[in-house]
């Protein structure tokens, strides 16, 4: 950033604090194509940003010329339309000192390409409320679905990422500064669009009978009418997976040194790869031989905390990951949930078993540096004789697992259901995984969703949302007015 860069955002904005600013300038990114602009709407090597642009009479603001390389471009000639403005140039940027209220167009001219910004220049000692003060459209035929504020970096002017998709190419990133000008811009490996930032997978599992595989169901549950199963591989049968050989976009987020962590889904296997604040570049990819949460944490020394579940053999695991290289320093396994029937159609030997990983809530970094989320363990059984049932054992559990930044863990079982008993299976309650976070006193707040089955007698089944607050001095539980807690 330029020094007149800067002495204009500090101009810009007196008085304000930037964490209240750049929440704003993150929803004018993601409106930007909703605002009338000059900006041209045919593709074009060149491009001037930001797109439009707000200021006081007195204000100096700065904007570049970006060309087909998604850098500023230096040489570009510029004019404005209307003398509101004070134009000159310095390394090839365009600064404006406002002189009088009016609207005018920024041009800028580069070998046969041009481009243009609209100005627009009030008066009064300081902007209407809800005023856009500037706006970035997105590149030609793309269409921005995510912007993402950048970790603080003295060694970076990035200040936000946008990530932009289209459907006839892959996903695009552009890094911006904090006054809307873009750094670079870089093309993905992966394709992005609404539907790939939403895409979700069902959990893996195996089913054995006798100690083989036995077909394709993925998940057993034992209910009060025999079991309830799941059935499909994944991998092949979920909607919006991409081809063999391809990818989509699932998340991003700042890292811890100004880049950008991004997570990619391939048919069989996904990857988080670090972009590098200075140029775009790829830093480092992890390739998972499975698949990854799309919730991870970031802790102070960079560090990235992220659940993997492996197909084979079946399991779930905590990684943290060197955030400088993408290595793995620690990986915490979870233990398996299963479900097992012995005596399985009115076979007494046979053994049906079914193995899946055990799901995870969000993962977060307290202010010591430590990583905590949440577990779900279920184990059950049922013992079957001659086609009655005779007896069964449910085990359902949430553990709260802590990991330091020297990979010493801690399991810590906040909510326990056990039942077992001779006779017909009874549904018992159960739990599931949610979001945690810091209660603010050294402690965790861990929010969860129970769930009654029903009752004989009339008592139907119902969910809760419930939360426990786990600190050094005790646990207490509350429940919230509302049905269930989902996980972000």
């Amino acid at each position: 950033m330029t020094k007149v860069a800067e002495k204009s955002l500090w101009r810009i904005l007196p008085g304000r604090a930037i964490s209240f600013v750049l929440p704003s300038l993150l929803l004018t990114i993601l409106s930007g194509a909703k605002i009338a602009s000059a900006q041209s709407a045919s593709p074009s090597s060149l491009i001037v940003t930001p797109s439009t642009l707000v200021l006081l009479v007195g204000e100096d603001y700065a904007l570049s010329a970006v060309d087909a390389t998604g850098r500023p471009a230096s040489g570009a000639e510029w004019a404005l339309s209307a003398p509101i403005a004070d134009l000159h140039v310095e390394n090839g940027e365009a600064h404006l000192d406002a002189l009088s209220a009016g609207r005018a167009t920024l041009t800028a001219a580069l070998d046969g390409q041009s481009a243009s910004a609209t100005i627009s220049i009030l008066s009064g000692s300081a902007l209407p409320p809800a005023t856009v003060r500037w706006s970035l459209e997105p590149t030609p035929g793309y269409e921005t679905l995510k912007v993402f504020q950048t970790h603080p970096s003295v060694d970076s002017p990035v200040a936000f990422y946008s990530i932009e998709g289209s459907k006839s190419s892959t996903a695009i990133i552009r890094a911006l500064q904090g006054l809307g000008q873009q750094v670079w811009m870089t093309h993905l490996s992966s394709s992005a669009s609404p539907l790939t930032l939403k895409q979700n997978l069902f959990p893996y599992g195996q089913t054995f009978l006798n100690g083989e595989l036995f077909g394709n169901v993925r998940q057993i549950l034992i209910g009060s009418k025999g079991f309830v199963a799941t059935t499909g591989r994944p991998e092949f049968s979920a909607p919006g997976l991409p081809s063999d050989g391809n990818s989509i976009l699932l998340r991003g987020s700042g890292d811890r040194f100004g880049g950008l962590l991004l997570l990619e889904r391939g048919r069989f296997r996904d990857s988080l790869l670090d972009l590098r604040a200075a140029d775009g570049t790829e830093s480092w990819r992890y390739r998972s031989a499975g698949r990854l949460s799309k919730n991870w944490t970031v802790n102070q020394s960079g560090d990235v905390g992220i659940v993997e579940t492996l197909p084979k053999p079946i399991s779930a695991a905590l990684l943290v990951l060197n955030g400088k290289t993408g290595e793995v320093r620690y990986r915490i396994p979870f233990p398996v949930s299963s479900s097992t029937i012995n005596g399985f159609k009115c076979t007494n030997t046979n053994i049906l078993s079914n193995l899946r990983p055990s799901p995870a809530g969000s993962v977060f970094t307290s202010a010591d540096g430590d990583m905590y989320l949440q577990v779900e363990i279920h184990v059950e059984s049922l013992v079957m004789d001659n086609c009655k049932e005779k007896q069964y054992v449910v085990d359902n559990s949430l553990a709260l697992l802590r990991v330091t930044p020297t990979g010493e863990t801690q399991w810590k079982t906040f909510q326990h259901i056990h039942s077992d008993a001779t006779g017909s299976f009874v549904p018992q309650p159960r739990v599931f995984a949610g979001e945690s976070i810091p209660d603010g006193f050294g402690g965790v707040l861990a929010a969860w969703t129970y769930t009654f089955p029903g009752a004989a007698g009339g008592q139907k089944p119902y969910f809760e949302a419930r939360l426990t607050r786990i600190s050094p001095s005790g646990q207490r539980d509350l429940t919230l007015p509302m049905p269930f807690w989902t996980v972000i």
